[in-house]
C-alpha cells in the first residue's frame, strides 16, 4: 500500500542519511543494498539477461526506486512509482532483443 510505502522510504531515507555519519550504519546500508542488487540480479538472470548486463541494470533499479522515494511527492505518488515497472521491463526486453 502506499502508506507502508511511505513509511519504508521515511525510514529508509533516515538511515541512508545516519549513514553518512556513522561507518556502522553504513556498513547496514551496505549489506541491505547487496542484498537487493543481489536479488535483481538473480531475476534479471532468471529472465534471461547475461550477468555482465544483470549487474548494472538492477544497480539502476535500485538507484531509481531510491531517487523516486526520495521525489515520490513531487513526481506523481504511487502511479508514478508504479509507471517505472513497465520502463524496465522495457529495457530488459531490449536487453534481451540485442542478445539475440
Amino acid at each position: 500500500s502506499q502508506e507502508a510505502y511511505e513509511k519504508y522510504a521515511k525510514i529508509d531515507h533516515a538511515m541512508r542519511i545516519w549513514a553518512e555519519g556513522s561507518e556502522e550504519t553504513l556498513e547496514a546500508v551496505k549489506k541491505s543494498d547487496a542484498r537487493i542488487l543481489r536479488f535483481n540480479e538473480e531475476k534479471l538472470k532468471v529472465m534471461g539477461v547475461p550477468l555482465r548486463r544483470a549487474r548494472p541494470i538492477a544497480r539502476l533499479m535500485l538507484c531509481a526506486g531510491l531517487g523516486y522515494s526520495f521525489a515520490q511527492a513531487s513526481l506523481g505518488g504511487e502511479k508514478g512509482y508504479h509507471e517505472m515497472g513497465p520502463l524496465i521491463k522495457s529495457l530488459v526486453d531490449l536487453e534481451l532483443r540485442n542478445r539475440k
